[in-house]
């Protein structure tokens, strides 16, 4: 099996549970992992370089995850290396395949009302996806991701940004962190990402991986500080909301669990012990 992105957050945690599954992986990422993250059949790569891509040629996969992208810890990145890494990194990945093996593209739940440079270019991607499905018949499917946190994750995000101020003893300035977002850990999606492989799809169909439940950021945030303990506070209202910024993202998990029999089983209260704890160690 070939995965992209293999050194990211989701990425890594889906290597080792295909590892654990004793499946052969080739690892691509476009950044060499540290020595702790280290991933067998690693293969240092550019996605958008048809120079470096042509290493996949010689590659003869049964499945692809394509989960690399720009932009998901930095989602105002500018628009070129946004549209470069995302658009331009997930056509030449399919067209380099020529519809030959099963594509999974993970997709992120901001693409649906787009605020930001990494969501516009996602969404973008994702329209590539459908058209060679579309018009070429290539196995591509859609894993569209919700609010995914756990341990490891990026310091950029804002649940391990949260838990770093409380650690510190911190204020931690947030809007009124009334969004609503659909909390799904890490073990999950890559529970989830399996599952929408496994499953029988048509080309081009699109799976939610979340539990279907709406948090908002407020109660998530208070709770990562409660466990935290100290003297470190969320200081809410201090920023304003992010002008366009989706306030309701949340899985159809029902839908999810008719079409390919998965749902999410971690409860945030469980998930959030878990990044505490990592974080804490």
């Amino acid at each position: 099996m070939l995965v992209t992105g293999a050194g990211g957050f989701i990425g890594r945690r889906l290597c080792s549970r295909l590892i654990e599954l004793q499946a052969t992986v080739v690892a691509v990422d476009c950044r060499t992992p540290s020595l702790e993250e280290a991933l067998p059949g690693f293969v240092m790569m550019d996605l958008t370089s048809s120079d470096e891509i042509r290493a996949l040629d010689g590659v003869d996969p049964t499945l692809v995850f394509h989960l690399a992208a720009a932009g998901a810890s930095d989602p105002f990145l500018p628009a070129e290396d946004a549209l470069r890494a995302n658009v331009l990194g997930t056509v030449n990945l399919l067209q380099t395949l020529g519809g030959r093996v099963p594509v999974v593209v993970a997709r992120t739940a901001a693409e649906r009302n787009p605020s930001s440079p990494y969501a516009a270019s996602k969404a973008a991607a994702w329209v590539f996806c459908k058209m060679f499905a579309r018009t070429k018949g290539w196995p591509v499917l859609g894993a569209m991701v919700f609010q995914c946190y756990g341990p490891r994750q990026s310091a950029q995000n804002v649940l391990p940004a949260a838990l770093a101020a409380a650690h510190a003893g911190e204020e931690f300035p947030l809007s009124q962190g009334e969004q609503l977002r659909d909390w799904v850990f890490v073990d999950d999606v890559a529970l989830g990402l399996l599952a929408v492989a496994r499953a029988e799809l048509a080309p081009a169909d699109s799976i939610d991986i979340g539990t279907g439940e709406g948090i908002p950021l407020r109660e998530v945030v208070q709770m990562l500080f409660d466990l935290a303990g100290g003297e470190g506070r969320p200081s809410f209202g201090v920023l304003p909301y992010r002008r366009g910024e989706d306030m309701d993202m949340v899985a159809d998990a029902d839908r999810t669990e008719r079409l390919i029999g998965w749902r999410a089983h971690t409860r945030l209260e469980e998930g959030l012990r878990a990044l505490a704890s990592a974080a804490a160690s």
